[in-house]
């Protein structure tokens, strides 16, 4: 059996929108789990009582919503793809959060087209990412420099093209989340 990595005490927040894609968001929640991690559903509505529809009409209650999570309790931030991104990607309560993110030095991650959710904020400017091969032009026009990869991280930045790369994702999530360790 191939050990790996855990994210135990870790809070991981992920957050959904209306038409979120409730597959693979349970696969990345299934992967996160099997690492220990503690995982902050954060909805974009008003309230957390509400479940979210996804696109299937399968529903998901958040832990919480987005004007109640600050950056600094999170460990790190997900955006999944799906059809929730575009009202994401619109919402500036969700753009603050990622701000915030980056200025607490979190590492914050998407795949699929969440990272279209990035490019909104700003986030992408001078970054690589990868992404499917149909958000090259917009994420080029956002700053960003796509790379045709399944996967990249650069700095506290990951990015994949699709939740096939979901083990690798995490993986890379997990390991920027590490304690540096120095050389004596």
């Amino acid at each position: 059996m191939v050990d790996i990595m855990t994210l135990s005490g870790r809070t991981l927040g992920l957050l959904l929108a209306p038409g979120f894609d409730f597959q693979q968001d349970s696969r990345l929640i299934e992967d996160l789990r099997l690492r220990d991690a503690d995982i902050l559903i954060v909805g974009a509505g008003k309230t957390a009582e509400h479940s979210i529809a996804g696109s299937r009409g399968d529903l998901i209650k958040p832990d919480a919503v987005i004007s109640e999570v600050d950056a600094g309790d999170l460990d790190a931030l997900i955006i999944t793809g799906g059809g929730s991104v575009h009202s994401l990607a619109m919402d500036v309560r969700v753009l603050t959060l990622l701000l915030g993110a980056q200025a607490e030095s979190r590492p914050v991650a998407a795949f699929g087209n969440g990272p279209l959710v990035l490019a909104a904020s700003g986030l992408l400017v001078d970054r690589r990412v990868a992404a499917p091969v149909e958000l090259r032009e917009t994420l080029i026009k956002a700053g960003a420099q796509y790379m045709e990869q399944e996967l990249v991280v650069d700095h506290k930045l990951v990015t994949a093209c699709t939740i096939d790369e979901i083990t690798h994702f995490v993986e890379a999530i997990a390991l920027l989340l590490e304690p540096v360790t120095t050389l004596k």
